[in-house]
């Protein structure tokens, strides 16, 4: 996939209105779906994130990326392509979306080199859009698109002391419900349930029932359903934060950062409540969506 000069340069982290972050976040997501060899429908959410390579005389060189979970992809003996669906405000005609179809699997059902999973086996899959959204002439999103540096690092976490009852919201499509006229997901909320800091150990129960060691993340108090997955978790804004130990009050909202992605929701292991949903979503860190997108050559 090429870089591109003619692309938007996207938000920076410097930008402190938040009405432009919204817009942006809004702007970025799509739903992912694709359609299995026994004709049912399977569906996710994907979120653009645009990185700025390098800058020389001619401009800036970008590259779009969509962000989404390992299994909101199709296996090779499910699928060779999906399907992502974005808002197009701007295109002639009674429905406002683009719908983009993108291959995944070659004849050899490997993954085309623009798909990298995460190394380390997390749930996190990234895809290099550059070309498939000049193709699809998807430049009308204009600059408000989720910037990179936008991916909380733990660092960051540490410094502005994001911790256990932060509220969060993350935006996508679940259950299957999107606007059918224009694409456009939902927004839902919570709060950080468990510290942000560290991996998310499950204890022998936990372990037993969902298979899982520990979540490379932590959990929200929050509703999260199939559709949701892929969705990206993000701090809401606050006119007050903790920067380097200091409380520091502003008039403006401070900018919002990415602290990870949707990859779970959990049942209750107790016999008596019938796998009912404990409201308790698995966040990935976005420190493994930063080291997916490395995994691409720069």
């Amino acid at each position: 996939m090429s870089e591109q000069t003619n692309l938007p340069s996207g938000l920076t982290a410097s930008d402190n209105d938040v009405d432009k972050w919204t817009k942006a976040i809004f702007n970025s997501v799509g739903v992912i779906t694709f359609i299995n060899k026994e004709g049912g429908t399977h569906l996710g959410t994907g979120t653009l994130i645009i990185r700025p390579i390098r800058k020389t005389r001619e401009g800036e060189y970008t590259k779009i990326f969509l962000v989404t979970n390992r299994h909101v992809l199709p296996t090779s003996d499910r699928s060779k392509d999906l399907v992502f669906k974005v808002s197009a405000p701007w295109v002639a005609g009674e429905n406002k979306f683009i719908d983009i179809t993108i291959p995944v699997y070659d004849d050899n059902n490997k993954l085309y080199p623009y798909i990298k999973i995460n190394a380390k086996g997390e749930d996190v899959a990234v895809i290099d859009m550059t070309t498939f959204f000049i193709q699809n002439k998807l430049d009308p999103i204009g600059d408000n698109i989720v910037p990179y540096d936008m991916l909380a690092t733990k660092e960051l976490v540490k410094e502005r002391n994001f911790t256990i009852g932060d509220p969060v919201y993350f935006i996508g499509y679940p259950s299957f419900f999107y606007n059918s006229k224009n694409a456009t997901p939902l927004m839902r909320g919570g709060i950080i349930a468990t510290t942000p800091m560290e991996e998310y150990y499950f204890n022998d129960v936990l372990r037993h029932h969902f298979n899982m060691e520990k979540l490379n993340g932590f959990l929200i108090d929050a509703n999260s359903f199939g559709g949701s997955s892929g969705s990206l978790v993000i701090l809401k804004s606050q006119y007050s934060q903790i920067y380097k130990g200091n409380i520091v009050h502003s008039s403006q909202k401070a900018a919002p950062f990415v602290l990870g992605i949707l990859t779970h929701s959990y049942p209750s292991v107790n016999t008596g409540d019938n796998s009912q949903r404990l409201a308790l979503g698995g966040v990935i860190s976005s420190e493994v969506i930063i080291e997916t997108i490395n995994q691409f050559p720069i």
